[in-house]
């Protein structure tokens, strides 16, 4: 985030942005909200949201971290049956991956940092981090129960599963059940017991 330049918002103003850009978001979709219409609807300037944040996807990114735009966070089911239950989480996550307004909050997420240099990993840690902690348990749970093999790298699988969805995320085709069953097999086959 860059330094902010000339006197400091007030805390009320700063809040009042992230409402707006929340509010405004979950209404319409990230793609249809201007930093414009964010300002106007929080009484403030368009150039306070520069100053504070740098771009819109940075007062996204806050406003995900604050917990004021929470992103839909799916469990992923613990049935002793892996395939089974990565097609039923990845299902249900393909559902939010193709509402327009949540996909493109992850775009923005992962477009700014990749384009921002110097940006830290938390752009991508906050809409990443919980799904990422919940597959690696599963996968543990799934090794325990001898599901897949013992000597399975489980970070590298969490990455692949995680590559693929924000793949189909970045995607303007998204991803299909019948594609995701078939990436989830080949890894399964890689993997299994």
């Amino acid at each position: 985030m860059p330094a902010p330049k000339g006197r400091p918002a007030r805390p009320e103003t700063r809040q009042a942005l992230i409402d707006s850009a929340t509010a405004l978001i979950k209404e319409l979709g990230y793609d249809q909200v201007s930093v414009d219409a964010i300002a106007e609807n929080a009484h403030a300037s368009k150039r306070t949201i520069y100053r504070l944040w740098g771009s819109k996807a940075r007062l996204v990114a806050d406003a995900v971290r604050t917990g004021a735009l929470p992103l839909p966070q799916v469990p992923i089911a613990d049935t002793h049956d892996l395939r089974a239950d990565l097609i039923e989480w990845l299902g249900v996550s393909l559902d939010y991956g193709t509402d327009p307004r949540m996909a493109s909050v992850f775009r923005a997420l992962i477009a700014e940092q990749a384009t921002v240099a110097g940006t830290d990993a938390s752009m991508t840690n906050i809409a990443l981090a919980p799904t990422e902690l919940a597959l690696a348990n599963r996968l543990e749970s799934a090794k325990t129960h001898g599901e897949i093999r013992p000597d399975t790298n489980i970070d590298a699988v969490v990455d692949l599963i995680i590559g693929a969805q924000t793949m189909g995320t970045l995607q303007a085709a998204p991803l299909t059940i019948p594609r995701t069953i078939g990436w989830i097999d080949s890894l399964l086959r890689g993997i299994a017991t």
